[in-house]
């Protein structure tokens, strides 16, 4: 577990998967006449590592609906971890290992725990939290085993430090852990706020680069008009927020749309806009909503300008991408009751789409190793999803139907693939019965990285949505020549649907196909 994860290495050969949680809130604490008492007081979270520099890598979207829904505020799909090669130990063998291992310790001890039980194949979880305290220490407080042969582990570490600065003292020996606690990344941040969440405490502490808001100044002639207060009483000029004199020098007042006496110098208006979301901005007076025109709330919330989503500067790349898919993620697939047609070639060219915009994400966001779309289970997802959308290409089937048939024959090809693996034998008799008769309910069985699982549901789910929210059928943006008139409005990419007669001599050819006898080598 010295480095971070190893994404080459397959799941279905023995291996071990060490998940952290920090910081784990409920370490923060001890039993008291029989009673375990929770004392959050004593959490010390090392300072976020260039956050000055940086910015808050959540939200990217000013939207509740998808924000909620969004994989940047899922705990599960904000996961640490390290997968190890692991040979295949017995259970006598593990057990002998693990004669007296419940025991107090340094910090090496915790480095031995770690290396103890990533001998074997199965998984871990190190739970960890920083405490302020006397001395600076660090121990390995219990190892618990649940069952074997597939070994689970969970450990817990309790780091204390005195440093004033925040500073964790202990020798650190894991990479992983060190890169959360410090936040190096924005992967490393989000697991801290969502661990810290779950806990009932408030996010980090940190102090960012001013927030990434929407371009509010650009809508103020939508919603304000400017007026002249020099011939207003002087008991009714001043500024609501900043209660200065709104026919001062350097003022700019404005009334509002909802009522010409609600009045609020420019700059306090700017500074209340850039603390809410655009649905939530009201006015100062009245509480009534301040942006209600669905053209301004698309620009403002997710930069949608005329019907084209436009790259935002503020974001990279991938951010860029993210916010794109904010269509994709207001309504899960799983929720959706609207029919659409499956159509194999146009599916798997959303699939790859949205697996290349997945690839943009950089390494400062989040470590390679913990990138889904980067792993060696991606290809296998890809066979499976193939196959299942060739035998029912040309079906018109409900969204909420074709999203559960489509993980049902996901976890059905990866159970064959366990079933033919090395690690087979590491499983029960019931165990291995229940990936031959119910795939459905073998994903737990098999070896998965964390957050994989939420992955492929997560863009089956956006690659669904596409089909029926991304047709276009004619518009100013042209692009028409490419296969299916596979097209941007923006950075959005929409398509063509086929016409009746393309649609025939398509389903014709494809019926030719599967008439066509195969060559067979001699």
């Amino acid at each position: 577990m010295a480095g971070f994860s190893d994404r080459t290495l397959s799941i279905f050969d023995p291996h071990h998967i060490v998940t952290i949680e920090y910081p784990d809130v409920e370490l923060c604490g001890g039993w008291d006449d029989g009673e375990y008492v929770l004392d959050s007081d004593k959490l010390a979270l090392p300072g976020i590592e260039d956050s000055e520099q940086r910015f808050e890598p959540r939200p990217l979207i000013q939207d509740r609906a998808v924000e909620a829904h969004s994989e940047l505020s899922s705990l599960a799909e904000n996961p640490f971890f390290s997968t190890l090669p692991a040979p295949t130990l017995t259970k006598r063998e593990v057990m002998g290992l693990l004669e007296n291992v419940n025991r107090f310790g340094d910090g090496d001890g915790l480095v031995r725990d770690m290396a103890l039980v990533t001998k074997t194949y199965g998984r871990s979880t190190l739970s960890c939290v920083s405490l302020s305290g006397e001395r600076s220490s660090g121990h390995s407080e219990s190892i618990e085993v649940d069952e074997v042969p597939m070994m689970i582990f969970h450990l817990s570490a309790v780091l204390k430090h005195r440093n004033p600065s925040g500073e964790i003292e202990v020798d650190m020996k894991y990479e992983q852990l060190r890169s959360l606690m410090r936040g190096t990344t924005d992967r490393a941040v989000r697991h801290m706020e969502l661990q810290l969440q779950v806990g009932g405490l408030n996010k980090t502490t940190s102090v960012w680069k001013a927030p990434r808001t929407p371009d509010y100044a650009s809508e103020l002639h939508n919603i304000t008009r400017p007026i002249d207060t020099s011939q207003m009483p002087a008991s009714d000029r001043d500024c609501i927020v900043c209660a200065d004199d709104l026919a001062g020098i350097g003022m700019e007042p404005l009334t509002l749309h909802c009522n010409e006496k609600h009045i609020i110098c420019k700059s306090c208006l700017l500074k209340v806009l850039a603390s809410k979301f655009p649905d939530d901005a009201t006015c100062p007076y009245c509480r009534q909503a301040i942006f209600t025109e669905r053209k301004s709330l698309d620009r403002l919330k997710f930069f949608v300008i005329d019907g084209a989503f436009l790259a935002d500067p503020q974001y990279d790349a991938w951010e860029n991408f993210i916010r794109s898919c904010a269509d994709l993620d207001k309504v899960l697939a799983g929720h959706n009751d609207e029919k659409v047609h499956v159509d194999e070639k146009l599916m798997l060219r959303i699939w790859e789409h949205l697996i290349e915009g997945m690839l943009l994400e950089s390494e400062d966001s989040t470590p390679l190793g913990l990138q889904p779309a980067r792993m060696p289970e991606c290809a296998i997802l890809l066979q499976s999803i193939g196959a299942a959308l060739h035998s029912l290409d040309g079906a018109n089937v409900p969204v909420r139907s074709l999203y559960r048939l489509l993980l049902e024959d996901i976890a059905r090809h990866f159970a064959r693939i366990m079933l033919g693996s090395s690690v087979v034998h590491t499983l029960s008799p019931d165990d291995q019965d229940v990936l031959i008769h119910q795939p459905q309910e073998s994903l737990a069985l098999i070896g998965f990285r964390p957050g994989f699982v939420e992955f492929f549901e997560r863009m089956v789910s956006r690659m669904l949505q596409f089909v029926q929210l991304r047709v276009c059928n004619g518009c100013c943006w042209g692009g028409f020549n490419a296969e299916r008139g596979w097209h941007g409005h923006g950075l959005r990419m929409h398509y063509r649907p086929r016409s009746a007669g393309e649609e025939e001599k398509e389903q014709k050819k494809s019926a030719l196909q599967k008439r066509k006898p195969r060559s067979r080598k001699a």
